[in-house]
């Protein structure tokens, strides 16, 4: 989702479901935020996708402390976040990294790995250890 639709759904919101505009509204400014703090510059898909992380643990934080949070904002903080890949899917992917490196080497894997989109980097560390 970029900014401008980020945007129309908060306004959208604001009149039929007050709790959901609240939590795009904070997503929608803490985008912002992070586009200023990053030379001024126009809000990336990327910076929504890191909000949304923010959120959510903010969200958690608050939950496990037992103050009060928005139960909306994980359902749609988490609708922000990459599918995160399966440990099979994960490992077709080292496979395929490991065939196409000449001499592939933990470090270098985990380099390739790290361009990959919903990725669980941890998981992938194991696996990693697995296979070569």
């Amino acid at each position: 989702m970029d900014i401008k639709t980020l945007r129309m759904t908060m306004m959208k919101l604001k009149k039929t479901e007050p709790q959901k505009a609240k939590v795009y509204s904070a997503l929608l400014s803490l985008s912002l935020i992070i586009a200023k703090n990053d030379g001024n510059r126009e809000v990336k898909d990327e910076d929504i996708v890191l909000a949304a992380k923010k959120e959510l643990k903010m969200a958690q934080q608050s939950k496990d402390s037992g103050a009060p949070y928005i139960e909306e904002t994980f359902e749609i903080c988490k609708s922000f976040l990459p599918k995160v890949l399966t440990k099979e899917d994960t490992k077709k992917i080292i496979e395929e990294i490991i065939k196409k490196l000449d001499n592939p080497n933990m470090g270098l894997i985990m380099k390739e790995l790290k361009s990959q989109s919903g990725v669980d980097m941890k998981i992938a560390s194991q696996l990693v250890k697995e296979l070569i």
